[in-house]
Parts: structure tokens; C-alpha cells; sequence
């Protein structure tokens, strides 16, 4: 059973990261890769915890709601939130906390690269005239690429695979990991 959950979540982990190149080269998130993941998320909830897998399709909802409210309000991505609901389906329900913390701090990194790659290339980009006015937009954006967004689906790959190595190695010492 363990080399069905193995090959469930390696397989779930291909697909994070078939959307994190995608997300790199053309920024967009298929949706047929989401789905992926989530029936992969499914399948591995299901033959991981069987009838109680139901908590983790509640907490994947939980995650997905407030989420696409900030798609909407175009704050958020809406292929970014719905990676990051079907992730939330690849570990255990008490370890999405540490899942969604892994992304944030994955993309907190993203971030700070961003920036410092955008200094190297514009430095005065990010230092706008305090005398001659403007706006950030005519001196250019404070990220690289003059305002293109931040391919998330890479911080979601790298969250989601330091979430499940750190599952699959604490499972690995304990007799089981079904509860």
C-alpha cells in the first residue's frame, strides 16, 4: 500500500511541476494540470484515510473559497488558487496549515529574488525622485519584467514538495500514517 501512495503522490508532484514550468514560460496554470493534481490529492486521501477523507475535500474547499474571492478582485491568481486548493489535497488534513505556510514562505523567497533581480537590472527603479514627482509605473515596476506577474506556481511547487517530504519522511519512522 505504501508504493501506491509513493507513486500517487510522485505522480501528484510531476504535475506541480508541470505547472510550475508552464506557469515560468507562458504564466497560466492549465486547468486539465489542476484537475490532475486534485484527483491524484483525491486518490491519495482516499487510499491514505479512506472514509475520512472527507475533511481533507472540506479543507481544500476551505482554502479554495477565500481564494477565488481574491481572484476576483484580480489580487490573486485564479489558477495560483486553484493549485494551491488541489495541493492542499496531497498531505494529511493537520499538515495543510504547514502546507500553505511552506508556499507563503516559498513565495516570500520568490519574492525577494524578484526584487533583488530587478535592483541588479534598474536600480533606480526602485528609488523614485522625492523632487521630480512621477509615479512608480512611469519610472517603471518595483518587480522584474515592468510589471509582470510572479509565476506562484513555482512557491507552490516548492511548498507543496518540502510539505510532502517532510510527511513521507516522518511517516516513514512511525508504524502508520493513516490517522
Amino acid at each position: 500500500m505504501q508504493s501506491v501512495l509513493t507513486i500517487l503522490a510522485l505522480l501528484a508532484l510531476s504535475g506541480l511541476l508541470v505547472a510550475a514550468v508552464t506557469d515560468v514560460k507562458a504564466r497560466i496554470i492549465q486547468n486539465r494540470v489542476v484537475i490532475a493534481v486534485a484527483v491524484l490529492g483525491l486518490a491519495l486521501q482516499v487510499a491514505s484515510r479512506g472514509a475520512t477523507a472527507w475533511v481533507s475535500i472540506a479543507a481544500a474547499i476551505a482554502i479554495f473559497l477565500p481564494l477565488a474571492v481574491l481572484a476576483e478582485a484580480k489580487i490573486f491568481g485564479g489558477g495560483d488558487a486553484k493549485l494551491i486548493a488541489a495541493a492542499s489535497l496531497l498531505v494529511a488534513p493537520q499538515n495543510v496549515v504547514a502546507l500553505l505556510i511552506n508556499i507563503s514562505l516559498a513565495g516570500g523567497l520568490m519574492s525577494c529574488a524578484y526584487i533583488v533581480a530587478h535592483a541588479l537590472k534598474n536600480p533606480n527603479a526602485l528609488f523614485l525622485s522625492r523632487t521630480g514627482g512621477g509615479s512608480a509605473t512611469e519610472h517603471g515596476s518595483a518587480i522584474p519584467g515592468d510589471g509582470a506577474l510572479m509565476p506562484y506556481a513555482v512557491a507552490i511547487f516548492a511548498g507543496a514538495t518540502y510539505s510532502i517530504l517532510t510527511e513521507v519522511l516522518t511517516c516513514s519512522s512511525a508504524t502508520s500514517c493513516l490517522s
